[in-house]
C-alpha cells in the first residue's frame, strides 16, 4: 500500500512512546522496604531520644539514632551485594551456616554474658546470635523444604523433622530467654511449611501445637509472663506499661 503525503506527516507529528526502563526488580517488594525502614528509624528515634541524652557520653538526643543510620548504611551495602549474587549459591551454604548458628547458640549459654537480665549476647553484648538464626532458619529452612516437596504431604518427611528443627534452634533460644525471637522463629517456619505446599490438616496441627507451646511458655516463663502482663497493661491503659526484658 503507498503512503500518501498526508499520511507520512501524520505518522512524524505522532508523538513517539517513551522506552520503560526495566530494573529487574521487584518495585512493590522494594518500596515496602523502604517503607518499613523510614518507619523503623522513626520508631528508633522516637524511643530512644531520651535514652541516648541521658545514658552517652556526648549527651545527645540523636547518638543511638545516628548509630542505627550507620548500621543502615552496611546493611544496604549487603544488600546490593546479595542482589547482585545467584541466591541458588545458598544452597551449599545452608547446612554450615546451621551448624555455625547452633554453635554460636550454645556458646551464648555457656559464655553466660547476663545483660539486662538475660544472656542473649557474645563479645560484650555487640553480637547477638538469634538475630543470626532467624536469617539462617529462613535459608536453611527454604533448602530443606524444596528437597522435601514431593513428600511434604507426609508428616514423617514434613511435619515431623520440620518440628524438629524449628524445635532444636527455638529451645536454644528460649534458655537465654530471647522470647520475641522465638516466636518470630516459629512464625517463619509455619509460613514457609505453607507456602512449600503443606496440606492444610497439617497446618492446622502445626497452628494447634504452637498455641500449646505458646501457652506453656507464657505460663511457665517468668520472662513471657511479664511481657504478656505489660503488653496487656498497655492495651487498657498505655501510660500503665511499663518495659519488660
Amino acid at each position: 500500500m503507498i503512503e500518501t503525503a498526508n499520511q507520512r506527516t501524520a505518522y512524524r507529528a505522532r508523538p513517539k512512546k517513551k522506552k520503560s526502563v526495566n530494573l529487574d526488580i521487584d518495585v512493590i517488594l522494594l518500596l515496602t522496604t523502604v517503607t518499613l525502614v523510614i518507619f523503623g528509624l522513626i520508631m528508633v528515634y522516637s524511643a530512644s531520644w531520651d535514652y541516648s541524652f541521658r545514658n552517652t557520653e556526648t549527651e545527645s538526643h540523636t547518638e543511638m539514632f545516628f548509630n542505627q543510620v550507620k548500621w543502615l548504611g552496611v546493611g544496604v551495602v549487603l544488600a546490593l551485594i546479595a542482589y547482585r549474587m545467584d541466591y541458588h549459591n545458598l544452597r551449599r551454604l545452608a547446612v554450615p551456616a546451621m551448624m555455625v548458628v547452633i554453635g554460636l547458640l550454645i556458646a551464648v549459654l555457656v559464655i553466660q554474658e547476663e545483660r539486662y537480665g538475660a544472656a542473649r549476647t557474645i563479645n560484650k553484648g555487640s553480637f547477638t546470635p538469634s538475630e543470626f538464626a532467624k536469617l539462617v532458619t529462613i535459608i536453611y529452612l527454604a533448602v530443606w523444604l524444596n528437597s522435601k516437596r514431593n513428600v511434604i504431604g507426609n508428616m514423617k518427611f514434613g511435619l515431623i523433622p520440620l518440628g524438629g528443627i524449628i524445635g532444636i534452634i527455638c529451645g536454644l533460644i528460649l534458655a537465654q530467654p530471647d522470647i520475641s525471637a522465638v516466636a518470630t522463629i516459629m512464625f517463619l517456619g509455619g509460613v514457609l511449611f505453607f507456602l512449600a505446599g503443606a496440606d492444610l490438616k497439617q497446618i492446622f496441627l502445626l497452628l494447634l501445637v504452637a498455641m500449646i507451646i505458646g501457652w506453656g511458655i507464657v505460663t511457665v516463663q517468668e520472662t513471657a509472663k511479664s511481657r504478656m502482663a505489660s503488653f496487656f497493661d498497655g492495651i487498657k491503659n498505655p501510660t500503665m506499661a511499663h518495659p519488660h526484658v
